[in-house]
């Protein structure tokens, strides 16, 4: 089991989510039935699910809440006259969990979005779920930052963060060497200065 969360939103979460489920299916460890992929949260009409049911064929997938408006889950689940519920999402993952041997769940942005107004946060998820967490990180300027950050603040809600990886769905190698080269720099800093190593898909 594994909550996939990341520094901000459209860093790669999803594509993360479908690499590691191809990967865990083309290794003999699952077969596609026997694992599954929960969004407990959605916002915006561009599904996350969508992208895992047209690239993980046969694996189970799960939501919670969809809400249409495309902003934090409190603000679209308010414009719908709707409160998320951490318990619901508890009972759900409990009900998949007994179902399938293995279940990805993926956050909605960062870990500090969020969920209500009774101030619990996509953090308290995977803190409520005991999951280990994989953290998706921009490849790009900023990075070290965002990323130190997020750590520090899973840390503080008693999170394991046990893997970083490069968000990569949506970006090209540059074709500047020197910016390669600043970007490979600041992996290694985050990774040196956080103890946490680098999965690569």
């Amino acid at each position: 089991m594994l909550f996939v969360t990341a520094t901000d939103t459209d860093v790669g979460k999803t594509f993360f989510s479908s690499k590691m489920l191809n990967r865990m299916i083309a290794a003999g460890k699952y077969e596609p039935e026997q694992i599954a992929y929960y969004k407990p949260v959605q916002t915006g009409l561009d599904k996350d699910y969508d992208f895992i049911a047209d690239n993980c064929p046969g694996v189970a997938i799960y939501n919670s809440y969809d809400f249409s408006f495309p902003a934090s889950p409190h603000f679209s689940a308010g414009l719908e006259n709707q409160r998320i519920e951490l318990t619901k999402i508890i009972a759900d993952f409990k009900e998949i969990s007994s179902q399938h041997d293995y279940v990805i769940v993926e956050g909605a942005g960062g870990l500090a979005v969020p969920l209500n107004s009774q101030g619990e946060l996509v953090a308290d998820i995977a803190r409520k779920l005991e999951l280990p967490v994989v953290l998706v990180i921009r490849p790009d300027l900023g990075t070290i930052n965002h990323s130190l950050l997020s750590i520090e603040f899973a840390k503080r809600r008693g999170l394991s963060i046990v893997a970083l990886t490069v968000g990569g769905g949506n970006r090209e190698a540059s074709i500047d060497p020197l910016i390669n080269n600043r970007d490979k720099d600041a992996l290694n800093i985050i990774s040196e200065l956080s103890g946490i190593e680098y999965l690569e898909l």
